[in-house]
């Protein structure tokens, strides 16, 4: 019997255009005349079914082919069909026992295409080495025949087994061939496919931009031939969370999960969970990853696929390390869990599963036991980012608990340098401050050394390494204006619409939607892979001074500082870290609360004291101009007005280097531009009265365009805004002013040529900064910074939009306007505002950022 041309051309279109196959594919079965026409038509709608559709209804269309098929290979191939849709619905052993009862009928190409069914079910439980002989046995046949279709589908199976297992440039091959095959074929599913898996040969690299580029280009083909709303895959959250962006990570794993579980994708399902529950545990939230890793538990053991269980495993384990710390039991478990996950030659979940127990056997003072955990890490070479960055720490924890102090700095060092080069080639912000937080536990580690030592130079030298090291390279910029300028212009017209329509579903959509877009193309540019910086301390000496510096960092538990000053280094204990961070955390919500309430701010003043009275009037010393450099998470203190600190001139730096490189920073073309921002009471009138400060400055209102905003302030001597500012916790780099027509965020910022001298944020929040997972800071700041601004002046909370806050801000532009240096000027204007009772939480809410 004949199989209709028709009937075939929907089986070729399945992999194509799968959503035409399920609108025709009904019609053309009832005008086709002949069973085994039928049969191939029901297996491309079970084909086409799986992309576009749910496996439920693939299920179904599959078991009608077999059953009306009356040629003996149509009915096999609908088997295997079959078996392939059952197993993605999550019964593995079903589609296993299909496969049996068919293969003892089969023979020749039927045989082989049911061995590669069999290969492709192996594989989604983890069989690797299984699989490969299923496919070899499928690829003699496939070869044989001449079959490019099945040919491409082995070598693309092979190929994402052999990335997994370490051998990249086998994978390379194999894909490339797999690829060029599909292509021919006008196979586009396929082709996005394989470009998924390339892109995860390229994360296994370290080429984060490439494995970004190719599996977004894999999602979004899959997305538009499909009609899914999000990605089938997880890869991208794997890279993302190489990356660092753990929140982002898990934002898509968990819609990943969702989308899985409406179309029936039980395996799918699971692995984003997984996914989602090791996102959950690096974004530092333990208890939500055991719940994430528990269900995707429940999921791998009713699906059969054991190797995965071991994998959910780990996640739970250290989430258990986080929360519980090391125990025998633990340490047993993990052990247990790195040899299954080395059984089954994951290497990287079993490097990860060693580290654990090497971690637990080290705080159990279990040395020798560790050191049998660790050596084979240690040992590796091949592995995406993280790994190699992990095998740095694990050389560095054994080095340690071994009493070799010298070798565990080695490794500390080694594996920050490590992190140095991978951060250098990527151009965007996002990705570099991601991926510095891989670079965490070996800060800690060389600090805690470094304390140990007494050598205040020394620690000086790890504070640095772990401080802003991703504002050391400015952002680099796509080259495809026209693919950029209308995302930027899209962007802000929705947000400036969501500002009418705040709860507009579509609105709100279609903003995440340009912002994933806008990060998709930033996260392609790349870095020259060099840092021209000629800093040392001979030249931060020179720079200094009179200036004193200070230095704050923690060690374990303690809060210590490092103070240069002419030219000597001192270490001097602060005090304990968690009670001054709780201490800041409520300092700071009296602060804001008083801005809203309009509240006297006697109650903030005693919470100053008491913060003041935490560090010990230990911060200043005698000097009157002070560069301090705390850590992330006391950025947003209202340094300024500190008892300890009081009359004295007060520059606050994410570095000593990016303060010493701000140093240099003396062009400009001459312009102030003062800009006021829309919905606030008290903006036009601060522009107005700051407009007598200078001669001809150039005054935008609040109805001025961000675009002009942007043109105006281009490499501007002084730029001021006075107006809203947003910070995006989830994603800093779209945190943003409030202008006319929209915001104006910090990819906006980073498209500047040149940024302003001085930069000025009148705005709450403005200068606010995240660290989340890390102590890499983000934002408008740092974006300004690592642009080559000199000095930032920003607000740390709430801005009063009151009188106050233009007096301070007028006082403030008179001292530039007479030639003082921003610190300088800020601390003069704070001293007299600070005075008044008015006047205190306008004075508190204002730091200078950079090198003024």
């Amino acid at each position: 019997m004949t199989v209709s041309p028709r009937a075939q051309t929907l089986l070729e279109m399945a992999a194509s255009d799968p959503q035409a196959v399920l609108r025709d594919g009904p019609t053309a079965i009832d005008e086709l005349t002949n069973a085994d026409s039928k049969s191939v038509a029901y297996r491309a709608m079970s084909v086409a079914a799986r992309s576009a559709a749910t496996l439920k209804e693939s299920v179904t269309y599959a078991r009608i082919s077999a059953d009306v098929a009356e040629r003996p290979s149509l009915r096999f191939e609908a088997l295997g069909t079959l078996a392939g849709s059952v197993a993605m619905s999550g019964d593995v052993e079903r589609a296993l026992q299909i496969l049996k009862a068919a293969s003892a009928e089969a023979f020749g190409t039927s045989a082989a295409k049911l061995e590669f069914q069999r290969g492709a079910i192996l594989t989604s439980m983890g069989e690797y080495e299984a699989a490969l002989v299923c496919y070899e046995k499928a690829l003699r046949v496939f070869r044989l025949n001449e079959d490019p279709d099945f040919i491409a589908r082995v070598l693309h199976n092979q190929g994402f087994i052999s990335i997994h297992l370490g051998r990249l440039d086998e994978a390379e091959s194999v894909l490339g061939e797999a690829r060029e095959l599909e292509a021919a074929s006008g196979r586009h599913l396929e082709v996005s496919g394989i470009d998924h898996n390339l892109g995860l040969l390229a994360s296994y690299r370290g080429d984060i931009p490439e494995a970004l580029r190719r599996l977004t280009m894999s999602d979004e083909t899959h997305m538009q031939l499909t009609g899914d709303e999000v990605p089938r895959h997880v890869s991208r959250c794997d890279v993302l969370l190489s990356a660092g962006l753990y929140r982002e990570a898990l934002d898509l794993a968990k819609r990943i999960a969702r989308g899985a579980r409406e179309k029936g994708r039980a395996e799918d399902e699971a692995d984003a969970l997984l996914v989602a529950a090791r996102a959950a545990l690096l974004s530092g939230d333990p208890e939500q990853a055991v719940k994430l890793a528990s269900i995707a538990n429940k999921r791998f053991s009713s699906q059969g696929r054991d190797i995965w269980l071991r994998h959910a495993s780990l996640v739970i384990a250290e989430a258990r390390y986080e929360s519980e710390g090391a125990s025998a039991e633990l340490l047993e478990f993990s052990r247990q869990v790195a040899q299954g996950l080395e059984d089954s030659q994951f290497v990287v979940g079993a490097a990860q599963a060693s580290i654990l127990s090497g971690r637990i056997a080290i705080d159990l003072d279990e040395v020798e036991a560790a050191q049998a955990d660790l050596d084979g890490v240690i040992e590796g070479r091949s592995g995406p980012v993280e790994l190699k960055i992990q095998r740095a720490h694990a050389t560095a924890l054994l080095r340690m608990a071994q009493g070799d102090a010298r070798g565990a700095d080695s490794a500390a060092r080694s594996g920050l340098k490590l992190l140095d080069e991978y951060q250098s080639e990527l151009g965007a912000s996002d990705l570099r401050y991601g991926i510095e937080r891989r670079g965490l536990e070996l800060g800690r580690i060389g600090l805690r050394l470094a304390v140990d030592s007494g050598r205040p130079q020394r620690i000086f030298k790890w504070m640095e390494r772990t401080r802003a090291r991703a504002l050391r390279f400015p952002p680099v910029l796509p080259s495809d204006d026209e693919q950029i300028l209308p995302l930027v212009a899209d962007l802000r017209r929705a947000t400036g619409e969501l500002r009418e329509n705040p709860d507009d579903f579509d609105l709100l959509k279609k903003r995440s939607q340009l912002q994933e877009e806008l990060s998709r193309v930033h996260r392609s540019s790349r870095a020259t892979g060099e840092d021209d910086s000629t800093f040392s301390i001979a030249r931060l000496v020179e720079a200094l001074g009179d200036r004193m510096l200070v230095e704050l960092g923690v060690v374990g538990d303690q809060l210590v500082s490092v103070v240069l000053s002419n030219g000597r280094f001192t270490l001097v204990p602060i005090g304990e870290w968690q009670p001054i961070v709780s201490e800041l955390g409520l300092l700071r919500f009296d602060m804001r609360r008083s801005v809203r309430l309009n509240r006297n701010p006697d109650g903030v003043q005693r919470a100053v004291y008491e913060f003041d009275g935490m560090l010990g009037g230990k911060i200043g010393g005698d000097a009157d101009q002070i560069v301090l450099v705390p850590p992330g998470a006391l950025m947003a203190a209202p340094w300024s007005v500190l008892p300890s600190l009081a009359k004295r001139t007060v520059t606050i730096a994410p570095s000593a280097e990016i303060w010493w490189r701000a140093q240099r920073q003396t062009e400009s073309n001459g312009r102030v531009v003062l800009a006021a921002g829309p919905d606030l009471e008290h903006s036009q009138r601060e522009i107005d009265v700051l407009a007598d400060a200078y001669r001809l400055p150039k005054i935008l209102g609040p109805g001025e365009s961000a675009e002009s905003f942007g043109a105006a302030i281009q490499g501007a001597r002084v730029a001021h805004a006075a107006c809203h500012a947003r910070f995006e916790v989830d994603n800093p780099m779209f945190s943003a002013l409030r202008l006319g027509d929209g915001d104006f965020n910090v990819y906006d910022m980073e498209r500047l040529e040149k940024p302003p001298r001085l930069m000025v944020l009148s705005a709450c929040d403005s200068g606010y900064t995240d660290t989340n997972a890390g102590d890499e800071l983000t934002g408008l700041t740092s974006a300004l910074l690592s642009m080559g601004s000199q000095a930032v002046v920003a607000s740390v909370g709430l801005v009063p939009d009151t009188e106050a806050t233009a007096d301070l801000m007028l006082m403030f532009h008179r001292g530039i306007a007479h030639g003082l240096e921003p610190s300088e000027a800020l601390s003069r204007a704070q001293t007299l505002m600070a005075s008044d009772p008015d006047g205190f939480i306008a004075a508190a809410s204002f730091l200078c950022i950079g090198g003024g």
